[in-house]
């Protein structure tokens, strides 16, 4: 269930910045003490392009694992829809998010036998309320019920970036450091060992300095580290609405979320 839960969570938990570097006494200037400001580190510049996400509205796919999907997110009505589907221990499941800060939403298809058991009806929308959940990062939002997607959290453990030209970058991450969507559930960390501590990845911004694309490529260690997300219609997502006919969400469906 831990990793169905992984992939239930969409959480990001917004890495700061490191301060770029400081100014350097210029060389062969002919003008004693003058200074010229260095570039900013390479993983300074990709985490800055992976913080903007926070204020942007953008749609995005991901696939990981056997899963697959995507959304949208519009930072300024603090609203969100992700979708997921795919197989998990050989289930055909699908599960969506709605969110429109406070409010949650969740339609999922677990397979037959577990619909029945938590009494879902897999073609309608559940409003789930948050006061029930005992650990909301189970949920895609942030501490203040706010919409949050598992992005930023995906480089905090990155290291050894290097950068190409202006808008490719390359590195480890050590897979292990986040609670986003790129963290394995513990089966496979057991499995791969502190080989998951550094996963190969690429990634790309725009002129603008946004992330756009994330490839975590785990094929030399798992495939189940695999990650690939890409982002793009900046500005230009389409509006997210309150699902239709939805109905409270059923007791024995919280217990999936841990509650007290």
């Amino acid at each position: 269930m831990k990793y169905l839960r992984v992939l239930l969570i969409a959480v990001l938990a917004t890495s700061g910045v490191a301060a770029c570097g400081g100014e350097d006494p210029a060389e062969g200037t002919g003008a004693p003490g003058a200074a010229v400001s260095t570039a900013p580190a390479p993983k300074d510049v990709l985490l800055k392009a992976v913080q903007t996400l926070d204020t942007a509205s953008f749609n995005f796919t991901i696939k990981q694992a056997g899963m697959s999907g995507g959304g949208r997110v519009d930072a300024k009505t603090k609203a969100a829809l992700v979708e997921l589907s795919g197989k998990v221990e050989g289930q055909t499941i699908s599960l969506a998010y709605t969110v429109i800060a406070p409010d949650v939403w969740l339609k999922a298809d677990l397979g037959a036998a577990a619909n029945k058991q938590l009494s879902i009806t897999k073609t309608k929308w559940m409003h789930i309320d948050t006061t029930k959940v005992e650990d909301k990062t189970q949920l895609p939002i942030d501490t203040e019920g706010n919409p949050a997607i598992g992005t930023a959290g995906m480089l905090q453990g990155a290291s050894d970036v290097k950068q190409a030209d202006a808008t490719h970058f390359s590195g480890v991450v050590d897979v292990t450091a986040t609670e986003s969507l790129v963290a394995p559930d513990a089966e496979l960390v057991k499995k791969v060992g502190d080989k998951a501590k550094a996963v190969p990845f690429t990634a790309t911004i725009d002129e603008q300095g946004r992330l756009t694309a994330l490839k975590l490529d785990g094929t030399g260690i798992d495939p189940g580290l695999t990650v690939d997300l890409v982002i793009s219609g900046f500005d230009s997502v389409k509006a997210i609405t309150k699902p239709a006919g939805a109905v409270n969400a059923p007791a024995a469906l919280y217990a999936m979320f841990a509650t007290a």
